[in-house]
């Protein structure tokens, strides 16, 4: 009996384990405080700071937005979305190497 006991531990911990991975649910991101319309006409993505110039500081004002430091801007949505991510600073940096060559 003890031998029994001793193996069953192990195999709950796996069955556990393997039931917690297959019922993970996949997240979908909600607009938050971040959530912003895509830049209007006249606005230009990726402008995120607004001096109509994108540039690394228009990168730093996404990681404050992202951060709930600053309010999210209309040119912040780099990649238009709806939302302010991190994965607009992506987008705002392959604009600025697009536009070095």
């Amino acid at each position: 009996m003890g031998n029994m006991r001793a193996l069953a531990v192990p195999l709950l911990m796996i069955v556990l384990v393997l039931a917690s991975m297959s019922c993970t649910p996949r997240v979908t991101p909600t607009p938050t405080a971040n959530a912003m319309p895509t830049a209007p006409a006249g606005e230009l993505r990726g402008d995120a700071n607004g001096n109509g110039v994108v540039n690394m500081g228009d990168t730093t004002k996404v990681e404050r937005i992202v951060l709930e430091m600053d309010a999210a801007t209309p040119g912040a949505d780099a990649n238009g979305d709806g939302v302010v991510t991190i994965g607009d600073v992506t987008v705002i940096e392959r604009i600025i190497l697009s536009a070095e060559h």
